[in-house]
């Protein structure tokens, strides 16, 4: 068993008669009526209203600070470390009009490609087929995004702007797209609605594109901001609760991942309060953490804390990312749940799930699944695809949906929940309409279903102290 600066037999020495003599059942229903969905569905707007925080951007730059204040706001001492530099991008500003004849329509729906260039304002006729564009004619190019993949060839005059169709669940949301391999120009997207409008007009017309964008795309490094609820224990464990501050996608971030980012500071502010006001006392200090940027930055932080040998003391990574919408359910997912590192951190969430399953103000399905890879709670199981390695810290993901469409793992042998209300085999991962698209707004998801993010905190929190008022599962974790 790995032991920490003296063992954790000597962490639960110190607090255990502390512990004991209290009711853990008290401190939980403490905890669940603290959390504040109003808070965080605030939380998500302001986050929203400074862009797409991208690490290393103004926005970036913007959110960090943003980050410090709430922590600082719930009485914590607010620390940040910067990041690797990485390169930036951020749209600056965006007009676009479309015109045919007397009639105007402002694009405002749609966005900027990520790493796409800016242009300077200028107006250019609009064309659909590059056989037919006049030689050296400076011009717009209009595509769906089917033709985009098939990487199409246009000829000795490329467009200067590329205008993608996008045919979404949300006629007014469009994808971020990346900036395709040899364009050297700007792309946009247009929503159903802004190409329906457009397509009809192209019919009987030559509609013109008036353009001008600005970007940030240089070198920029990230700010990772974090605060702690220490123990009363010197090198106490740590459970780690963290989440990507950045929009990864380049937009607006509401459920991607401003909802993640709530419930951090929910959870610190009700934590906070609890030790400020209600005397707890606890055998893990609590660390809250919201990363510069997604992968990139919690990548940073696992090699830091590898150097200096602190990796040894996290008993666990509970990490955040969509808890702002779903589709179909209104459930939450405990992930990965097929890492034996985890089994005991997925084994007491399930047996919170279990606990607390249709009460007033609780989730009405819960689950664990299999592993899904894509988000940072994977930056600390390094193993994870080969089904674990030795530096693997306990790490999981709690959420409310995941991805654009539905994943449907199978059920992990020995995981078999009894709040799923779906195909015991196979366990189905409930999604977003607007996953990396423009329509992740808070309207469109946070301020939709709100009550995801309150289940996210709660599943967390309470996990978190149930972890806490049980030294024989820090032990379980820290024995690697």
């Amino acid at each position: 068993m790995a032991m920490v600066n003296g063992g954790i037999g000597a962490v639960a020495t110190l607090l255990l008669p502390a512990m004991l003599a209290r009711d853990n059942g008290e401190l939980e229903k403490s905890l669940s009526a603290a959390i504040d969905t109003q808070r965080m569905v605030t939380i998500v707007r302001e986050l929203v209203a400074l862009g797409p925080r991208m690490g290393g951007t103004p926005s970036g730059e913007a959110a960090a600070k943003y980050h410090e204040a709430r922590f600082e706001a719930a009485g914590l001492a607010s620390q940040s470390v910067v990041d690797p530099p990485l390169r930036a991008f951020q749209p600056i500003s965006l007009s676009a009009r479309l015109s045919s004849g007397d009639e105007t329509l402002e694009l405002i729906d749609g966005t900027l490609a990520l790493r796409t260039k800016g242009i300077a304002a200028t107006e250019l006729p609009i064309y659909t087929e590059v056989a037919v564009v006049p030689s050296g004619e400076r011009h717009a190019l209009l595509l769906d995004r089917a033709a985009l993949r098939s990487r199409p060839d246009f000829g000795a005059t490329p467009p200067a702007v590329l205008l993608v169709a996008c045919e979404q669940r949300v006629e007014t949301s469009t994808p971020i797209l990346g900036q395709p391999a040899g364009f050297e120009g700007t792309l946009l997207t247009l929503s159903q609605r802004e190409s329906k409008w457009l397509r009809e007009r192209l019919a009987g017309g030559a509609p013109r594109l008036a353009i001008g964008a600005e970007v940030f795309d240089q070198q920029g490094s990230p700010r990772t901001v974090f605060a702690d609820v220490p123990s009363a224990a010197a090198d106490a464990p740590i459970v780690l609760f963290c989440a990507h501050g950045d929009s990864d996608s380049g937009g607006p971030g509401a459920d991607d991942n401003a909802s993640g980012d709530a419930v951090v500071h929910e959870l610190a502010a009700a934590f906070a309060k609890l030790a400020r006001d209600d005397g707890m006392t606890l055998l893990v200090t609590l660390r809250f953490v919201v990363w510069g940027a997604e992968i990139h930055s919690s990548g940073a932080w696992f090699e830091r804390i590898r150097r200096d040998g602190s990796a040894k003391r996290h008993a666990a990574v509970i990490n955040f990312d969509q808890a702002g919408t779903g589709v179909e359910r209104n459930c939450v997912y405990f992930e990965p749940d097929n890492l034996k590192r985890n089994e005991p951190l997925v084994r007491l969430g399930l047996e919170v799930g279990g606990d607390f399953d249709g009460e007033e103000g609780f989730w009405s399905e819960y689950t664990s699944n299999a592993a899904l890879g894509g988000t940072d709670s994977y930056v600390f199981s390094p193993g994870w695809q080969r089904g674990g390695g030795a530096d693997d810290l306990p790490a999981i993901t709690i959420f409310s949906a995941a991805f654009g469409s539905a994943e449907e793992p199978a059920a992990t042998a020995g995981f078999a929940s009894p709040g799923w209300k779906g195909d015991t085999r196979k366990i189905r991962i409930d999604y977003s309409r607007v996953y990396h698209e423009t329509g992740d707004t808070p309207a469109n998801t946070t301020d939709a279903e709100p009550w995801n993010m309150a289940f996210v905190a709660k599943a967390a929190g309470l996990l978190a102290l149930r972890v806490a008022d049980s030294p024989e599962t820090i032990a379980k974790l820290l024995d690697r």
